[in-house]
């Protein structure tokens, strides 16, 4: 419900500040992505680990493998041109990685674990626009994104074996865990392409690449200090937009 009515109250807001005459388009965006992250770990724990592993006397290493994420919400677009434009909106994204723990002693036991961290995002994006055909333009967007934990959980699940898949039936969820930090700041980078369906209405296929600034664990975790976790998306933007102004070219004109 709070996700709704922050959705509702940014449309108003944003309606309600744009002048007569402006060019503007409303957004709505539905983002399936891959999730994971980048982690540099001190070198010499990385040895002195590898060496216990080798003896047996501790577990495996976890690595931060990629997990499918889905993410939705709405973004204003404010055009200075018909080749430029200013982006930002509301976007709830969902950041994680997956990783198979392996335990080595007394037995050896898999564990699949899903991290999910629910964040509500504003991002700042700067879009550059260029003419295809009639009826397409390719668009460069990079920009850079503020977002807010709302929430985070893990699921483990229990497996037979490194490569069996998890049992839907054998698993533990974990609530609430308090070792992210509750904001995110990053940048992203994409390149895709706008289709006209109507005269004002547009369709954004855009890939995106997004790379987190500040270390994703909170300082005060015991194993923030030997890791440089960050979190790390490639997702792929699909959006519906409707412009609100006819001074841009109409597409249907021209066809």
């Amino acid at each position: 419900m709070n996700k709704i009515l922050a959705i509702l109250l940014f449309a108003l807001t944003i309606s309600a500040n744009c002048k007569a005459g402006e060019v503007w388009q409303i957004t709505l965006m539905v983002s399936p992505s891959l999730e994971s992250m980048t982690d540099k770990v001190d070198r010499q724990l990385n040895r002195f680990n590898k060496a216990d592993i080798k003896a047996g006397l501790i577990n495996k290493i976890d690595k931060y493998d990629m997990k499918l994420s889905y993410n939705y919400g709405i973004e204003y677009k404010h055009f200075f041109s018909e080749s430029t434009s200013f982006s930002t909106g509301v976007f709830f994204v969902n950041k994680g990685y997956q990783d198979i723990h392996v335990q080595t002693t007394p037995a050896t036991i898999y564990t699949l674990k899903k991290v999910n961290v629910q964040y509500v995002e504003i991002p700042l994006i700067l879009n550059s626009h260029f003419d295809i055909n009639k009826r397409s333009r390719l668009i460069f967007s990079v920009g850079l994104h503020t977002g807010y934990k709302l929430s985070n959980r893990e699921v483990h699940y229990s497996l037979t074996s490194e490569n069996a898949r998890k049992n839907s039936e054998d698993k533990e969820v974990i609530r609430d865990l308090d070792y992210f930090r509750p904001m995110y700041f990053g940048a992203n980078i994409g390149l895709g392409v706008s289709l006209y369906l109507k005269t004002k209405m547009v369709l954004i296929l855009q890939p995106n690449y997004t790379h987190q600034f500040n270390q994703a664990f909170r300082e005060d975790v015991n194993f923030s200090t030997l890791t440089k976790a960050k979190f790390t998306s490639l997702s792929f933007d699909m959006k519906i937009g409707y412009y609100f102004n006819r001074k841009l070219r109409n597409a249907k004109k021209k066809i």
